[in-house]
Formats: structure tokens, C-alpha cells, sequence
């Protein structure tokens, strides 16, 4: 028995660096990919926020230059509904 679910695959990252965070008053996100190991397939009806993470070097206040993430709000996005089909055991009914 197969019905459709509405699904999305978003990408996990880290947390974002304490002190730039602190640093910049709380405005920089900046994380870390989590690459493959980050990859989570979730229905749809769970999304709360759509954003992006732009990819950036920064140095840290450690004084580290490292390749990282930092997140923007995408507001207004249009978000259409996809489905594929999901097998489902009967005795889950």
C-alpha cells in the first residue's frame, strides 16, 4: 500500500561560533557543513523557517581563517508542494 508524503532534504550545520556571534551582537551565524553525515529527510509540515547558509571565510576572534557557513532569512519564498510515494505497512494502520 503506497501513499504520497510531502518531503524535503535539508542539511544540517553546526552550531553557530560563540564569539563571532558574540562578537557581532548576535547578527553572524556562522557554522560549520556537516557534509553527507548532515543530510535529513523531513516532511514538509515540519518546516518552520526557510533560510540560506552563504558560504564565507572569516577569520574567528581565535584568530582562525576557516571556510564556513553564515545563515540569511529568505522572506517571502514560494514554497510548492512535491510529493513522492512512500511504501507504508499496513500494520502501522
Amino acid at each position: 500500500h503506497l501513499r504520497w508524503e510531502n518531503i524535503a532534504l535539508i542539511s544540517i550545520y553546526s552550531l553557530p561560533d560563540a564569539q563571532l556571534l558574540d562578537f557581532s551582537h548576535g547578527t553572524v551565524w556562522s557554522c560549520i557543513h556537516e557534509g553527507d553525515n548532515g543530510l535529513q529527510i523531513i516532511n514538509i509540515k515540519t518546516i518552520r523557517a526557510v533560510v540560506a547558509m552563504v558560504p564565507h571565510c572569516p577569520t574567528l576572534p581565535s584568530g582562525i581563517t576557516k571556510n564556513r557557513f553564515f545563515m540569511v532569512e529568505k522572506a517571502g519564498l514560494d514554497v510548492t508542494l512535491t510529493g513522492v510515494k512512500v511504501e507504508v505497512d499496513v500494520q502501522d494502520e
